[in-house]
């Protein structure tokens, strides 16, 4: 088996969850201001838009503005057909 270069230069620490989550804090703080504003509006559109999804198909979601958990209607379905 031929030894591949690339793989003698990893970082291996960086592979735990503490030293990927290090490598994105970093990141993050290499950003602008204008950027960091950017992706967390892109992030809350995402969010706005998986709950939408979630919620039309009668999933169940967390209620954005009381924080309840909202069963759906998928949910509540088997539950019913359970008891």
């Amino acid at each position: 088996m031929n030894e591949d270069s690339s793989l003698k230069n990893i970082d291996w620490s960086k592979t735990t969850f503490e030293g990927a989550e290090r490598e994105n804090l970093r990141g993050w703080q290499k950003l602008s201001f204008d950027e960091k504003l950017q992706a967390n509006e892109e992030m809350n559109e995402l969010a706005n838009d998986l709950f939408a999804r979630r919620k039309a198909n009668g999933l169940p979601y967390i209620d954005p503005d009381t924080g309840e958990l909202v069963s759906g209607k998928v949910n509540a379905s088997a539950t019913k057909a359970d008891s």
